[in-house]
């Protein structure tokens, strides 16, 4: 029998301390805490959840774009007082790589160098009466 067993862990930057971890064992495991979450994807309550203990403290969470999206970056900022940072994503020339949540997005591209933005426009929902 095959069994698929996951940790979520979160790891300090400089020593590699283990502060909180998560086994995940299927698509059925409760991520529980004692956070008013409302209405988050289950990686942001991974997050929220193992990062408890540490906010409100003045830290940076550094999570790659599989965890990171604005609207948890949102929660954190604006509720726990914490900022969150993405790490570098490598681009190609030409590539382009976005989140948005609600009328904020935020978005870079590569060209010569990394191109970031951040925009509220988006010309196809405007209403022009």
């Amino acid at each position: 029998m095959k069994y698929d067993i996951k940790t979520f862990e979160l790891c300090g930057s400089k020593t590699g301390y283990l502060w909180s971890f998560i086994v995940y064992i299927g698509k059925d495991t409760e991520v529980h805490s004692s956070l008013t979450m409302g209405d988050v994807n289950k990686t942001a309550k991974i997050v929220l959840n193992l990062s408890q203990p540490l906010l409100g403290q003045g830290r940076t969470l550094w999570m790659d774009n599989y965890y990171n999206s604005p609207i948890l970056a949102r929660i954190l900022k604006i509720n726990y007082h914490t900022d969150c940072r993405m790490k570098e994503k490598k681009l190609k020339k030409g590539e382009v790589f976005g989140e948005y949540s609600g009328p904020i997005s935020v978005l870079k591209w590569s060209d010569k160098k990394i191109v970031p933005m951040i925009s509220t426009y988006i010309p196809w929902c405007r209403n022009e009466n």
